[in-house]
């Protein structure tokens, strides 16, 4: 009878090895929601302005590590700084979610 568990050199392997493509792909939609939090962002106030810029920032900043790393040591990334500051990652979390409602709601 052959052993059934998890092989974990496979985690992160997504729709027969187009990993690389998915990765591609959340980076292009973190550049997408930057702009989009830039734009709503805009004519809210300064320190809304201010927050979605610097949201927006951290966005791209986001989009070129997704681009740079693989999925597996940004998974651990992301989990590390959620431990580490869990309170900054919940808020940082809900910015973004007020902020993209905030966008598909004008439209």
């Amino acid at each position: 009878m052959q052993n059934h568990t998890e092989d974990r050199s496979t985690a992160g392997h997504i729709d027969g090895g187009n990993t690389a493509g998915v990765m591609a792909a959340t980076a292009d939609a973190l550049e997408d929601a930057a702009s989009g939090i830039e734009r709503a962002g805009h004519g809210m106030g300064d320190r809304v302005s201010d927050a979605a810029d610097r949201t927006a920032l951290a966005l791209l900043s986001g989009a070129d590590r997704v681009r740079d790393m693989n999925p597996r040591a940004l998974g651990a990334d992301l989990v590390h700084v959620a431990k580490r500051h869990p309170m900054k990652a919940i808020a940082a979390v809900a910015a973004v979610a007020f902020l993209a409602t905030r966008l598909v709601s004008r439209r």
